[in-house]
Formats: C-alpha cells, sequence, structure tokens
C-alpha cells in the first residue's frame, strides 16, 4: 500500500508586506530540504490577486507528522499565518488517528482524500 500522504494548503496573503511573505517562504523551504521525509514543500504565489498554493508530499505519516511537530514551532507556522489566512487544506493519503488530532487540537479543517485509484 501507497503510504505517501500530501497536503495541499489554498491560503491568502494578508500582509502587504510581500517580500516579507516570500522570505518566510523561502525560509521554510529551505528547512523542509533538511527533512528526509519531505518529498516535496512548495509555495506558489499569485502576486495580483495574493492567493498562495503551499504543495507538500512526505514519504508517510510519520514523515508529516515530524515535519508538522517541527514546522508548530514559532519561526514558521505561527510566523506565516501572521501574514496569511488559510482558505483550505486539503490532504490526499492516509489520514491516520494521529493526523487528525494533531489538525483538530490545531483547530484547523481540511478534507481528506483517502482512496487512491490505481
Amino acid at each position: 500500500m501507497n503510504r505517501e500522504i500530501y497536503n495541499i494548503v489554498r491560503a491568502k496573503i494578508t500582509t502587504d508586506d510581500l517580500q516579507a511573505f516570500e522570505t518566510q517562504a523561502q525560509k521554510m523551504k529551505a528547512a523542509a530540504k533538511e527533512e528526509s521525509g519531505t518529498l516535496i514543500y512548495d509555495f506558489f504565489i499569485n502576486r495580483d490577486t495574493k492567493d498562495v498554493l503551499i504543495i507538500e508530499k512526505y514519504q508517510d505519516d510519520e514523515a508529516f507528522m515530524a515535519h508538522m511537530t517541527r514546522f508548530v514551532t514559532e519561526e514558521y507556522i505561527p510566523k506565516l499565518l501572521t501574514m496569511q489566512e488559510i482558505v483550505s487544506i486539503e490532504m490526499p493519503g492516509l489520514v491516520t488517528k494521529e493526523i487528525e488530532d494533531f489538525f483538530t487540537a490545531g483547530g484547523w479543517k481540511y478534507k481528506d482524500f483517502r482512496v487512491n485509484i490505481s
């Protein structure tokens, strides 16, 4: 069974300082590259509409949780959330009870897509 998990975050930039947002995104991308289980971690920004897509892919749920545990520290996600508002979170892949509990505790709603058509 494929254990890869994706996380697709749609957000709206709320700061007028796009450079600060992009600097934070670059910092987070660089930190994610240090994680062996993080396969993809990219930001796509539409500067005109201030829309953002954050595309993430992890080798499995353990890698996802290791990433999230690291990124909920003040220097990563909380700082990003001062500059953006989450519109939606979509999670293709096996969303485990641990991930469900983590998102519930954080107050983050998401849609899961657990069935992969092969």
